[in-house]
């Protein structure tokens, strides 16, 4: 989306009135916001440059935060708290802050500097909870259940396990879930027990197969394997899981 124009932000807005109402039970609505230009890219766009100047920002990163903040007016007005990635932060450059009452989602860094700044936050860091098994990537689960130290700050509502698809787009959502299921229980187990998590992220996190997280809760729960609607295959552990042998979907 080119971000200078304000048709695009009359786009977005009708796109964002059709589709938020269409999540009545939620109080918080994901508008992304990642993986926008680095700022060499920015920096070499002229219709981003000259939106910078004509606006008097102080950077041209600038123009997508003042983006965000204006579809934060929109989901708000819809009676909503706005979600969003920490990519701005990630690529830097810029002299404007995202509103305060925008929810960051941390995904690399530590998100106490968010909440430290008067932000909700949420964290998924990537280097403990993310499921991409297309890229050989896997959480650890045994030093998520016995290092791991989740953060109790003040204004963290929790952590999120991502399953990502890459590499395997043509794999179906029973497959991602065989390799979701552990990291699942042990986040859950870690952050449910451990956390005090607002109303929104418990559910979220209160998997029906985690009533606790113990050192010999994961075998008994491989033995039951997996539910009974599931099509079964031959055993396999997948990369980075430990004494998982339920039965991997194809």
């Amino acid at each position: 989306m080119d971000v200078t124009k304000p048709a695009t932000l009359t786009l977005v807005t009708n796109l964002l009135k059709e589709f938020v109402p269409l999540f009545p039970n939620s109080p918080v609505f994901h508008i992304g916001d990642d993986e926008y230009p680095y700022l060499d890219q920015m920096s070499a766009c002229p219709d981003l440059v000259a939106c910078a100047n004509a606006n008097a920002k102080g950077h041209v990163a600038d123009v997508f935060v003042n983006f965000v903040n204006d579809l934060n007016k929109v989901v708000t007005g819809l009676g909503r708290k706005t979600e969003i990635w920490n990519w701005w932060d990630e690529v830097g450059g810029n002299t404007i802050q995202p509103a305060k009452d925008i929810i960051i989602e941390g995904w690399k860094g530590d998100t106490s500097k968010y909440t430290n700044d008067g932000y909700e936050a949420v964290s998924r860091p990537e280097s403990k909870l993310y499921v991409t098994p297309g890229l050989n990537t896997q959480p650890n689960t045994s030093d998520l259940y016995s290092t791991w130290a989740p953060s109790t700050a003040a204004g963290l509502d929790g952590y999120e396990v991502d399953v990502w698809a890459d590499g395997w787009q043509d794999k179906s959502d029973a497959y991602f879930d065989w390799y979701l299921r552990r990291p699942r229980e042990v986040a859950a187990g870690r952050t449910v027990a451990d956390l005090r998590l607002q109303p929104h992220r418990r559910a979220a996190l209160a998997h029906p197969l985690v009533s606790r997280t113990e050192s010999h809760a994961g075998p008994r729960r491989d033995r039951r394997g997996a539910a009974p609607d599931r099509t079964s295959f031959a055993t396999r552990c997948g990369p980075g899981v430990t004494s998982q042998a339920t039965r991997l979907p194809e």
